[in-house]
């Protein structure tokens, strides 16, 4: 036969419980960043600054960027088209829109493709990208308008039109 061990006494479970909570606390709780140095490092930010990072590579050889920001863009996948966007409107791949993780919605925005000097200009109406340092999702019409479409992910800089 086998005997089970008596259930501890109220108080000692109790006093194990908060002793659980306050090291669980504790741990995950505790200003440490959730990011590794290295990554801070790459960005010249801080491991907990969130915010999207400026001027991330180009141009190149460190002088100031004569663009609002530059970073990589993307663009939406045709499985979006008719889908609402952040703004409450539909998204439309035929129309020449995009997705900024912080500007207004409704800003103008000229799109320039860093490495073969083509433009474009979007109405701001959504939110995103929300992968690392892509700084603009733009509509399939557009990304054909800077011949992005071969290529999915490219160096842009963008500048503020109204």
């Amino acid at each position: 036969m086998i005997t089970l061990p008596k259930p501890l006494p109220v108080k000692v479970r109790a006093a194990a419980t908060a002793a659980m909570a306050i090291t669980l606390s504790m741990l995950f709780c505790s200003g440490a960043p959730r990011y590794s140095q290295s990554i801070a490092a790459d960005t010249n930010r801080s491991a907990n600054d969130r915010r999207p990072a400026p001027d991330v590579g180009f141009p190149a050889g460190g002088e100031k960027s004569r663009y609002f920001q530059t970073g990589t863009a993307t663009y939406y996948s045709n499985k979006f088209h008719g889908r609402k966007t952040a703004s409450g409107e539909r998204y439309n791949r035929y129309k020449f829109t995009a997705a900024h993780r912080t500007l207004p919605f409704g800003t103008m925005v000229r799109v320039t493709r860093l490495n073969n000097g083509k433009t474009v200009t979007v109405r701001i109406n959504d939110r995103g990208p929300i992968r690392g340092n892509r700084i603009i999702d733009l509509s399939r019409a557009a990304a054909k308008a800077i011949d992005m479409i071969s290529a999915g992910v490219v160096p842009v800089g963008i500048d503020i039109v109204k």
